[in-house]
């Protein structure tokens, strides 16, 4: 991939809340992967999945930097981008639904979400398009609302199975 190709990315807070909230708030996502500048660059269109749903999107403003400063609760994420753009939503979209599993099983194998969920590699662009043009009519909220409903869902375990307990996909 290169610089000036459009570039999507899925960044992954696994359960981590606290730490979707804390890159939210300082307007940064950090990882511990070496590889990352190699696949995400400024400009590109990021993903944000936690729990097992993408409950929103940013764009990347910056070019990569290594800082050691402690954010996160967890953990220090060195390798970092500044993002902006963060548009979200309390409907959040499942990768497993609508779709998606089946083509990036057709097209990656049964192991694609090592490939691009657990890895900072880009998203391929027909799936990558389809997931923005869904999640484009979902965005419903500012930060407020959307903490609060990630914070009930996160308690209560209803973001495990969105379908099962009501929360629109």
């Amino acid at each position: 991939m290169k610089k000036d190709e459009r570039n999507y990315n899925i960044i992954t807070f696994g359960k981590r809340v606290d730490n979707l909230l804390i890159s939210l708030e300082n307007n940064v996502i950090g990882t511990f992967l070496r590889t990352a500048p190699e696949y995400i660059f400024n400009g590109a269109t990021i993903f944000l999945h936690c729990r097992s749903l993408i409950w929103g999107k940013a764009t990347i403003s910056s070019d990569y930097y290594y800082d050691e400063m402690e954010i996160w609760s967890d953990k220090i994420y060195p390798h970092r981008f500044k993002i902006k753009d963060i548009r979200l939503t309390t409907e959040p979209l499942s990768l497993v639904g609508s779709g998606y599993n089946d083509k990036f099983r057709e097209k990656h194998g049964a192991g694609w979400a090592y490939k691009f969920i657990f890895a900072p590699k880009p998203l391929p662009n027909e799936i990558a398009i389809k997931i923005e043009y869904d999640l484009d009519s979902r965005f419903n909220c500012e930060y407020e609302e959307f903490k609060k409903r990630i914070l009930e869902a996160s308690r209560s375990g209803k973001a495990l199975n969105p379908k099962k307990n009501g929360i629109k996909i």
